[in-house]
């Protein structure tokens, strides 16, 4: 986006604009997406969707609910969604208590789908083919490769 890092939501999701515009706006013949954000990344990919078209789905992995605002997590998002974590991720699941996780999924508007992947951390150490696996079989699931390339989700 050709700004500094300062780190703060408006930035971030100023970085994400601009490389939907310069995806769906250029030569790449693109013109739906699907968003996938890492832990805090996940709320900025699930704000863009909430408000963007051409966004046919939102995965988030690793999502810290437990920072997100309220508003954005109960806002219905009529667009498939999904959540990958570790069952050893302690920022999502051991540090603020599965609980909160459980609200986190709970409170999300639109049924979502989620994988718990064995073994995995909150980076996916060691784990990043189950999470690649997961997401993967994922779009299979919701045929989003069609959504993506222009064919409406069925």
């Amino acid at each position: 986006s050709g700004g500094s890092r300062r780190g703060d939501v408006a930035s971030e999701h100023q970085d994400c604009e601009a490389v939907l515009e310069w995806l769906l706006g250029g030569p790449h013949g693109v013109d739906r997406v699907l968003l996938v954000g890492y832990s805090y990344g996940c709320m900025v990919a699930r704000s863009i969707a909430l408000r963007r078209p051409e966004v046919v789905g939102c995965v988030m992995c690793a999502p810290p609910f437990h920072m997100f605002p309220g508003a954005l997590v109960q806002q219905s998002l009529e667009k498939p969604q999904l959540v990958v974590v570790g069952e050893n991720d302690r920022v999502c699941l051991l540090c603020f208590g599965l609980h909160h996780f459980q609200e986190g999924l709970a409170a999300l508007a639109r049924p979502s789908e989620t994988r718990v992947l064995p073994k995995a951390d909150h980076y996916f150490s060691g784990c990043e083919h189950m999470c690649s696996k997961a997401i993967l079989d994922w779009i299979s699931t919701y045929s989003l490769t069609e959504a993506v390339n222009g064919v409406s989700l069925g």
